[in-house]
């Protein structure tokens, strides 16, 4: 069993590696873990087996730039976390997106023509402030990223204003169906060219996706933020 020290010298040692600290737990228990088994197997000492261990990552967490547009030095072990992340929370977006095509094409294939822009807007309104309640709900937990600045609390925290982004096409979209429902509603059965139909059903869905993703990644952040609150008293607080 490791003394208090011990785990502080793995503790300084992945913070001062930038990882987001709910990525930075899950190491640190893997370092752990394989020190004990190195001081065990190996009849080594906890500094040589942490020099061995630290060795053994070295090139899983050196960040370096890969190239491309993006001029951040990242490590490869946090690309593959970051894509990880990102895919679920995409995946979520994919899934509720369907879910939101489904409604709007039943919705609108049931109700008078007449009626499917505010059909639409009331749809698409509801979700937009499904997300914006559910941020305020739990807001005390989200602004612990803004008291922690210094620091990434979790790699999910970027990701839950994501439906900001989509105002301005939510906005468009929403004009366009109260002033022209009977147009858009030929739009959404393809009753019209079909690059309309497509460009109308690709900005309904990016604004769907964006609002989906940010919930996905509200969710997860407040899943994750409670495994990382036990560690923020060895954090400093933003001043």
């Amino acid at each position: 069993m490791m003394n208090e020290n011990q785990m502080t010298q793995i503790r300084e040692y992945l913070l001062d590696k930038k990882l987001p600290i709910d990525i930075l737990i899950e190491v640190q228990d893997h370092f752990a873990a394989q020190i004990q088994d190195l001081q065990y197997s190996a009849n080594m000492n906890f500094d040589e087996a942490f020099a061995q261990i630290k060795r053994s990552w070295h090139d899983e967490l050196k960040p370096y730039w890969k190239g491309g547009l993006n001029l951040e030095e990242v490590s490869d072990f946090m690309r593959r976390m970051r894509r990880q992340h990102d895919l679920g929370n995409l995946n979520a977006a994919l899934k509720g997106s369907l879910v939101f095509a489904v409604l709007i094409l039943a919705g609108t294939g049931l109700l008078p023509t007449g009626y499917t822009g505010l059909f639409v807007v009331t749809l698409i309104s509801l979700l937009v402030l499904f997300a914006v309640a559910y941020y305020i709900r739990h807001r005390k937990n989200f602004r612990l990223s803004k008291q922690y600045e210094k620091y990434v609390l979790t790699m999910h925290q970027h990701s839950v204003f994501i439906f900001f982004i989509i105002l301005a096409p939510y906005l468009n979209v929403v004009s366009s169906l109260l002033r022209e429902p009977d147009r858009y509603h030929r739009f959404l059965f393809f009753q019209t060219h079909w690059a309309e139909s497509l460009f109308v059903w690709c900005t309904l869905l990016l604004v769907s996706g964006g609002v989906f993703f940010s919930l996905s990644a509200q969710r997860n952040y407040l899943r994750q933020i409670e495994k990382v609150k036990p560690f923020l008293k060895y954090l400093q607080p933003s001043s």
